[in-house]
């Protein structure tokens, strides 16, 4: 079993269906003992090992594959056992686990250009220069989705430039 990354408080995890019974016999292609399914457990780790089950899902053979959505940020643990016709199950794979992070903050909303200057951003080897560029009028929307130490991207559109420099994406000093 393998639990892949997936979109914060997802774990998609994989794994592959059991050919051979602990005997070393084959599993029987069809009839009681033949696979039905496979029960996926999760929950808390005990240093590598599984701890404590908070939830399962039934998985019906052939799947390998089972997506859990809502996790809370944390380190989980993984496990699944196999399942027959007759409700037998195997013990369970060794435990996978996979760390969940804390989801960042949304941006703020409704910004607009609380300074007027609007800066292109200039690096260096070891440092980050603003280089002012133009002006653009107050209230003018800010791209909450775009920043950089603090300042948001602005429309080139409303720019009154300084000069022949105009570079791509333009930055402020933006308020909500």
């Amino acid at each position: 079993m393998s639990a892949s990354p997936a979109i914060a408080g997802d774990a998609a995890l994989t794994w592959t269906l059991a050919t051979q019974n602990t005997d070393g016999s084959a599993i029987a292609a069809s009839g009681p003992t033949s696979l039905a399914a496979t029960r996926v457990e999760w929950g808390t780790c005990s240093g590598s090992d599984f701890g404590t089950a908070t939830g399962q899902q039934i998985v019906a053979t052939p799947a390998t594959t089972y997506t859990i959505t809502g996790l809370a940020a944390g380190v989980w643990c993984f496990r699944a056992y196999s399942r027959t016709v007759a409700g037998l199950e195997s013990a369970p794979t060794n435990a996978v686990s996979k760390t969940i992070l804390q989801a960042p903050p949304n941006p703020p909303g409704n910004l607009t250009v609380a300074a007027l200057v609007v800066y292109q951003f200039i690096g260096t080897d070891d440092a980050v220069a603003l280089l002012p560029v133009g002006t653009v009028p107050a209230g003018t929307a800010c791209d909450p989705a775009q920043s950089v130490n603090g300042r948001y991207a602005v429309p080139r559109a409303a720019v009154t430039w300084y000069g022949n420099v105009k570079p791509r994406v333009v930055f402020a000093q933006c308020a909500a």
